[in-house]
C-alpha cells in the first residue's frame, strides 16, 4: 500500500498492533513520526537515510547502489522496514527549473518520472506499506 502523507498516516499507525520497524528516505525527517511511535512503545528501529541536499535520483541512487547507514545496507532495511518514509521532491524542482531553457511543465515531467521509478524500486524490495510525504514548500509567496 502506498499512502500520499497526510495527518491520516497517524490514524494508519495507530491500528497497528505490533512493533514497527520504520525506514526515513529524503530530504526531510518527520520526527512526528517517531516520537507518536515511541510515545505507544511501538518502534522497534528507526533507520534514516536523509539529507537535506537529496533529489529523487540520488535516492534512487543509494538504492542501486546499496549503500549503507549504521552498517545497515539501504535495501536491507527496505525488506525489513514495516513502514517507509520518503520525503522528496522540492529540491528536484529547484534543480530543472535552474536549467536553461526548462519550463515547469518539462520540470514536473521529469520529477514525476523519476519519482515513479523511486516508488517501483522501493517496491521491489519493500512489500509493507509506503508513505510517500512528497514536496515541502517553506517559502512564502507573498
Amino acid at each position: 500500500m502506498i499512502f500520499i502523507f497526510s495527518s491520516n498516516n497517524f490514524i494508519y499507525i495507530k491500528t497497528i498492533d505490533k512493533k514497527i520497524y520504520h525506514l526515513s528516505l529524503g530530504t526531510i525527517y518527520i520526527s512526528e513520526t517517531k516520537d507518536y511511535l515511541e510515545e505507544r512503545k511501538l518502534l522497534e528501529q528507526e533507520i534514516k537515510f536523509i539529507d537535506k541536499s537529496f533529489r529523487t535520483t540520488d535516492i534512487i541512487n543509494l538504492i542501486n547502489e546499496n549503500k549503507k547507514v549504521n552498517k545497515i545496507s539501504i535495501k536491507t532495511a527496505l525488506v525489513k522496514a514495516d513502514v517507509t518514509t520518503i520525503s522528496t521532491g522540492l529540491n528536484d524542482y529547484i534543480y530543472y527549473l535552474n536549467v536553461p531553457n526548462s519550463t515547469l511543465y518539462d520540470a514536473v515531467n521529469i520529477i514525476s518520472l523519476d519519482i515513479k521509478t523511486l516508488l517501483e524500486l522501493v517496491r521491489e524490495y519493500s512489500k509493507e506499506d509506503i508513505v510517500f510525504i512528497g514536496i515541502y514548500f517553506s517559502i512564502s509567496f507573498v
